[in-house]
């Protein structure tokens, strides 16, 4: 279903909006974030996507690629002012862009904990956009585990000084057990497992709001990560790991938030949340 925002933005769902959802307003923000895989590899679907659903803050993550690697065509996103944060050698690397007018310019910074180029930050006044791709662990299991430790220390010190967050990107962790097919459930599963999810507890006690389970409480086969093989995006056999969190006071301001799974591109669907208010006040 296609819904337009009086921008001439449209917002893609995979399934049907409920009539009270749907708003005349003018909704002024819409955030989205999507592990692209390779962004090389992904460069024409990334561009069609983008002219399809405009978003005035983009996070993008295992982009693959030193900025000196991204293809001319997407490298410079028309009325977009955009930093890619990439390694040479092909491994993890994020983005941020936000869209011209929507929020100002953003001054872009690399967070003191960052190894492997795997957080990016855009600063917007009083709002701090933080796009992260967490390590696997499958390498170094205790990596893991302090990239979310430092994480949830930085937020909560960002919090203190009155700032608002948006963070987004790929956890490998999926929260709760219905955030994974049965299938794919298993005794000590990577990322499954209780110290890992007990990391995304702690984004939430200092204040976070995972937005998909804001707007959908009980949804059940909801999934934004699906294994190439056997079939398993068809037969919807995935895990949740994509989120957008955020403070409060921004979560009070959402009007919704999606996994776009018609855009297969990638083995990530992109995650969209709307909002009601630009996000530029300062915390409360």
């Amino acid at each position: 279903m296609n819904i337009s925002f009086g921008s001439g933005r449209k917002f893609v769902s995979y399934e049907k909006t409920p009539p009270s959802e749907v708003s005349a307003r003018f909704l002024p923000l819409i955030v989205a974030t999507w592990n692209v895989n390779g962004i090389r590899a992904r460069a024409e679907s990334f561009m069609r996507w983008v002219r399809t659903h405009q978003p005035d803050i983009l996070c993008l993550q295992e982009i693959k690629a030193h900025s000196s690697q991204i293809p001319e065509v997407v490298k410079e996103i028309p009325r977009y002012t955009s930093h890619w944060h990439g390694a040479l050698g092909g491994y993890s690397g994020v983005s941020i862009h936000v869209r011209e007018g929507a929020l100002g310019k953003p001054d872009f910074t690399v967070p003191f904990f960052d190894e492997e180029t795997r957080i990016l930050q855009a600063d917007l006044d009083h709002l701090a956009v933080l796009n992260v791709y967490v390590p696997l662990g499958h390498r170094s299991y205790q990596q893991k585990l302090d990239f979310l430790d430092r994480l949830v220390d930085y937020i909560d010190t960002m919090h203190y000084e009155g700032r608002s967050v948006v963070l987004c990107g790929d956890f490998n962790v999926a929260h709760k057990d219905r955030d994974v097919h049965p299938q794919l459930m298993g005794d000590e599963v990577l990322c499954t497992r209780s110290d890992e999810r007990q990391r995304l507890d702690s984004i939430l006690k200092s204040g976070m709001h995972d937005l998909f389970r804001r707007h959908h409480p009980s949804a059940r086969g909801a999934y934004s990560w699906w294994p190439y093989s056997a079939q398993s995006r068809a037969r919807n056999i995935g895990w949740r790991i994509d989120y957008i969190f955020v403070s409060h006071g921004l979560a009070r301001t959402s009007h919704g938030c999606r996994i776009i799974k018609v855009e297969a591109s990638s083995d990530h669907s992109p995650v969209v949340a709307i909002f009601k208010e630009p996000p530029l006040r300062k915390r409360t």
